[in-house]
């Protein structure tokens, strides 16, 4: 799941897509002319929103499978048709758009007028709620003042100064989370904590213990009940990911 989230995460454009896809599809459910198209699109994305699922191993294994068989279940009325178009090129006559309707007049507005209103609940409900999200995870998040990713310049552990590579309780990298703290010793080796952090007093509670840091200039030392490690913050822009830019010509491909 880790690996999908990552990947899924590290381009904003395709997220959008994706998520636009959805949407688009659900759009088209909401009128009866465009159901057929509607459920095409629906199966086609969540189709592959399940196949991610279930390779890598997210938990919404059920739920994506159900809208899955909820696009099949409208189409299954037009397979005949969609079979002589697509696959036969046959002609087709119209689809049967009658829709269902009550006798009392006063039932057939009452009945439009739920839709739209249901139909704009939702609408709006979600649009306030995925906004709201945007804005505390994206545009103005609030985190620590030590967020981030810092490579370790020295480490001391039981008053030795731990140097080689063979040290392999020796911290590598910490990247410092909201409500965790990641550690990559020198054997490549990642352990997560959780925790607290309290700013106040420069601290962070973890299961494991109290962690506290100081600046020291522009770098970061944090001291923990196994040692001491003098932290800088690392440069993302040496990162292939953020530095390898969009083309629209690779003369050779660059799979790192």
């Amino acid at each position: 799941m880790g690996v999908l989230w990552n990947f899924m995460g590290a381009s904003m454009a395709y997220t959008v897509f994706a998520g636009a896809s959805e949407v688009l599809g659900a759009v088209l459910l909401w009128f009866r002319r465009t159901t057929t198209l509607g459920a095409l699109v629906s199966f086609g994305v969540m189709a592959n929103v399940a196949a991610l699922n279930y390779c890598y191993d997210v938990p919404v294994k059920l739920y994506s499978t159900n809208l899955v068989l909820m696009s099949i279940f409208l189409l299954t009325p037009e397979l005949r048709r969609l079979t002589n178009v697509l696959v036969l090129n046959r002609a087709v006559p119209p689809a049967d758009e009658i829709a269902v309707r009550f006798e009392r007049r006063g039932l057939r507005i009452a009945s439009k007028v739920l839709w739209i209103v249901l139909g704009l609940y939702v609408l709006v409900s979600q649009v306030t709620g995925l906004r709201a999200a945007y804005q505390r995870l994206y545009a103005n998040p609030k985190h620590s003042p030590i967020y981030g990713v810092y490579d370790v310049a020295s480490y001391r552990e039981g008053g030795r100064e731990l140097t080689l590579a063979s040290d392999t309780s020796r911290w590598r990298a910490v990247v410092f989370q909201d409500g965790a703290m990641v550690v990559r010793t020198m054997d490549d080796k990642i352990a997560r904590y959780f925790g607290k952090y309290d700013d106040s007093t420069n601290s962070i509670t973890l299961n494991e213990g109290v962690v506290k840091w100081h600046r020291d200039g522009d770098d970061l030392v944090v001291n923990h009940k196994a040692g001491e490690a003098h932290l800088r913050k690392a440069d993302d822009s040496r990162w292939l990911l953020k530095n390898r830019g969009f083309h629209w010509i690779n003369e050779m491909p660059l799979n790192r």
